[in-house]
This record gives C-alpha cells, structure tokens and sequence, in this order.
C-alpha cells in the first residue's frame, strides 16, 4: 500500500501559509542543495518558496495528476525555477540508484496506511544521502477519505512517532508546532562516526 493521494483543503491552506514556510526556509536554507526530491508536492506551494540556493535539481514527486499539472504550469509561468521537474507517482516510482542529498515529506507521512510506515521509512533512508524533513500533523484532517477513515491515517503524538523516525535517521532538529511537529533528520551513519578536522 502506498501513501493516500488526496487533494483537500489542507493544500489550499498551505497556500497562504506565508509566515510558516518563511520561518521554515529561513531554518532549512543550510540543508536544502544539491539533489532535492521533495514527495506529495501538491500543487508546488512549498516549492516555491524552498526552491532557492544551491540546488542542483529538484524533483516533485506527486502522485495526483491533477496536482502535478499545477506544478508543471508554475514551472511554466516562472513561479517555480526551471530546474524542478515534476514526476507523477509515489517513491515506488523512484531508481534503485536515485539518491537525493535532501528529501522533503512535507505533511505526508501522517497519510500513510499504519502497517505500512516502517516500509515507507525504509524507503526514504535508502534514498537520502544527506538529510531528511519531515513536518507532521497529529491531528484529524479537514477531510475524509472515501472509505469515511480520516485523511489522516495516523494521529498520533511525538511520542509515538519519534522511536520509529529515529530507528532509520538522526535526530538534528525536533520542534513543536500548534497541531503537530517537525523534524529534520540525517541519514544514519553506516559505520562508526568519525569526525575529520576542520
């Protein structure tokens, strides 16, 4: 099972969302280079605003086709930079051999079937070089899926969800917000951690 492609409201919200992604670019800026992929990028909002600096590609993974049309017109009109490109489909979608320093998840994670999330964190680690972030809302969605289960197929606290992060990347930077959390994560070290001199 894959993670729930939903169009609603939240996108809309995220939308004018204006302070929050000025404040979460400001904090990721020194994270945010090289190769991006960013999953579920909706309509392109957060691109637009994080799709600055050093970035060598970055490539919007959308699994709705609809959405993802929205980013190719934005990509189009020059509200998003011409080196973003956009893919539909979810990370099953993705090369073995893809890799991306950074990876944005950006209010997915909590869309994911339960039995399935180690899976989708598996995924994730295997493809990140460098770092992860990932904002999550703990709370109910604004809308419901077909089946009448919330959006959000995981409500859960911090609590719960960090052991499980934590399992696959390390912790860098874990902070509260008003209905959830993010993180920002780094791949885990394959052997023992060595520290060169600066």
């Amino acid at each position: 099972m894959r993670p729930v492609a939903e169009s609603g409201d939240e996108l809309a919200l995220f939308a004018h969302a204006r302070n929050w992604k000025r404040y979460v670019a400001a904090e990721l800026a020194p994270y945010i280079a090289g190769r991006v992929l960013e999953v579920g990028a909706g309509t392109g909002n957060a691109t637009e605003t994080l799709c600055t600096g050093a970035i060598e590609s970055w490539l919007c993974l959308e699994p709705n086709a609809e959405l993802a049309s929205e980013i190719v017109a934005k990509i189009a009109g020059g509200q998003i930079p011409g080196h973003c490109r956009v893919r539909i489909g979810d990370l099953h979608g993705l090369d073995d051999a893809d890799r991306f320093d950074a990876i944005l998840y950006i209010d997915v994670l909590e869309h994911i079937e339960p039995d399935y999330l180690d899976n989708v964190l598996d995924d994730l680690q295997s493809l990140v070089q460098r770092c992860g972030f990932f904002p999550v809302h703990i709370g109910p969605a604004i809308k419901t899926l077909p089946d009448g289960r919330n959006a959000h197929l995981i409500q859960q606290p911090p609590a719960w969800w960090l052991p499980r992060l934590l399992s696959h990347f390390e912790l860098v930077v874990f902070q509260r917000m008003p209905q959830g959390f993010w993180v920002l994560v780094e791949r885990k070290p394959s052997g023992p951690v060595t520290f060169a001199p600066v």
